[in-house]
């Protein structure tokens, strides 16, 4: 029984405050009970200090870290879907331009409705990863923005391991139609990595002649990411369900 100090680190710094109650002997030390008399600001680390919160807090950190990471590349490669997108814009208009134009003696972009299939098709693929980091699919959350933030946090939870699944039976599906599209490797490499067998002749477009498991493969870069960042943010949704609320994607 007695006083207490306690510190918690703000934007200014350290800082130290005293409250009087009750402590009571857990394992390693004192245990408060009494971290609602810090500042608002400050509530959330003071508790974890007082409850020997350091493994916690070191975890968020890493969780944190990778998070950055995560970002990254996530954000590069919806770059590079967005280049896709921009090239396929200014290829649809020259085509259209070339097309309005044969009487001067110009013409469409040979493959041009192939080009755009693919292109879309890749960018899509290119773009999931960070739409789920931040949180961008759509949802509807008027009942659940009822509930508690940490019943919130919750079904954010939820909400983060349905999409992960999701993108694990997504990839797993495109790697086996990769895996018919692709014309090489010795049978037993193939049945190592779960390809089947190896088809008879390569598969191409019809107009370009253009492999078709180059852009198979293309789309998996984007798939074997969405799946990297989904399980990731299952973790996240996780970290938040334990803080009791949910932070910024």
């Amino acid at each position: 029984m007695g006083t207490g100090q306690g510190q918690a680190r703000g934007a200014d710094g350290v800082r130290t405050f005293a409250w009087p109650g009750p402590w009571m002997e857990a394992g390693r030390g004192l245990r408060c009970h009494a971290p609602c008399l810090f500042p608002r600001g400050l509530r959330n680390e003071a508790r974890n200090e007082c409850d020997g919160g350091d493994g916690m807090a070191l975890a968020r950190r890493a969780r944190q870290r990778v998070g950055r990471g995560i970002e990254a590349l996530a954000a590069g490669l919806a770059v590079l879907g967005g280049l896709v997108l921009c090239a396929m814009a200014v290829m649809t208009m020259v085509s259209i331009t070339g097309r309005a134009l044969v009487g001067f003696g110009l013409g469409p972009v040979r493959g041009d409705y192939e080009l755009v299939a693919n292109g879309c098709a890749l960018a899509v693929f290119a773009f999931l990863p960070l739409c789920q980091l931040k949180r961008g699919h759509v949802t509807v959350d008027i009942l659940i923005a009822r509930f508690s933030a940490r019943a919130q946090a919750v079904f954010g939870l939820i909400g983060d391991a349905l999409v992960a699944l999701a993108a694990i039976v997504i990839t797993r599906q495109l790697w086996f139609a990769f895996g018919e599209k692709f014309p090489y490797g010795s049978d037993a490499f193939r049945t190592a990595l779960g390809m089947g067998y190896k088809p008879f002749f390569a598969e191409t477009t019809y107009e370009l002649q253009i492999p078709v498991w180059i852009p198979y493969g293309a789309a998996l870069v984007g798939a074997g990411t969405f799946v990297i960042v989904s399980l990731y943010c299952v973790w996240r949704a996780a970290d938040w369900v334990v803080a009791g609320q949910e932070g910024t994607p």
